[in-house]
């Protein structure tokens, strides 16, 4: 594939613009990726760990209000919860009860459409590279192949590629992209999707759609009405502690703008026939009565 790589100059010049809109801040750590030491208690909301995007400055008073009064309910299985829960994430999205599925966080959201979506079976994953590589691990453990497109220059995913390179299985398109912290286009990728093959699952991760503040952005959960194929995943824990959910197929998080890395709920958006197929992937307990 001859396509333009992406320099580590401009990389660099981009991550160094994110950093800059940090005004006050805790110390940084550039720790690697398994610390070998826990961070002392004390210390916690002293350190801003960069690799980990996680909000130092701890829970906001009504998050810690909220996790205070759940603790009555941790000896209760969080069935009757989670379907609140999906009630007013239905009302909220304009979408029907039996159109969500929750998980332990948006990562299990990500592994169950692997699961499903790509294998020997059923097909290959296409992404965007660099990407949230999670779901890349989670196909290649699948025995899926896994193609990689290059960003463009504009650090967008190459949709035309993408498209091109897929056939059945599932494309992923994190959108704001991570690491990159980059959008692609709402029009590029409305008709990205219209063009899709209704045998080719597309998976839209909305995990950082708080921080997309560009006019060129655009959540895709109400397209899921319109194209059965799509799922959207969304996650909020580690600033919001609240779910993360996916429908084109939509995935998003909530856990971290409330400062709740450890409280965390998935949610999955996307056609009713598809929650069945993966409902069969999860594991028994869906999500935390604290997090829901």
């Amino acid at each position: 594939m001859n396509a333009k790589t992406i320099s580590r100059r401009k990389f660099a010049q981009l991550l160094g613009i994110g950093a800059a809109t940090v005004v006050v801040r805790p110390p940084l750590s550039f720790a690697k990726p398994t610390q070998s030491v826990a961070t002392p208690l004390a210390e916690g909301g002293n350190i801003v760990r960069l690799s980990a995007n996680e909000n130092p400055y701890g829970p906001c008073p009504k998050a810690l209000q909220a996790i205070t009064d759940s603790f009555g309910l941790a000896c209760r299985y969080p069935d009757e919860h989670n379907n609140v829960l999906i009630d007013k994430l239905a009302k909220l999205n304009g979408v029907n009860h039996d159109q969500i599925l929750l998980g332990d966080g948006s990562g299990e959201i990500l592994k169950l459409c692997a699961e499903t979506f790509t294998g020997t079976q059923n097909g290959k994953l296409v992404a965007a590279d660099p990407t949230f590589e999670a779901i890349l691990n989670n196909a290649s453990a699948n025995g899926a192949e896994v193609v990689k497109v290059p960003l463009t220059s504009s650090f967008a995913h190459d949709l035309p590629k993408m498209l091109a390179a897929a056939k059945g299985g599932l494309i992923y398109v994190c959108n704001p992209n991570n690491p990159t912290a980059s959008v692609t286009p709402k029009d590029e990728l409305r008709d990205f999707i219209a063009k899709t093959s209704p045998e080719t699952m597309i998976l839209v991760d909305e995990a950082y759609f708080h921080f997309a503040d560009s006019p060129e952005y655009e959540s895709v959960i109400p397209l899921v009405k319109e194209h059965p194929s799509l799922i959207v995943s969304a996650r909020s824990r580690r600033f919001t502690g609240w779910p993360d959910y996916a429908a084109v197929i939509v995935s998003r998080k909530r856990k971290q703008s409330r400062g709740c890395a450890e409280i965390k709920c998935g949610t999955a958006l996307t056609a009713w026939r598809w929650l069945p197929r993966l409902r069969a992937w999860t594991i028994q307990i869906t999500s935390q009565t604290v997090s829901v």
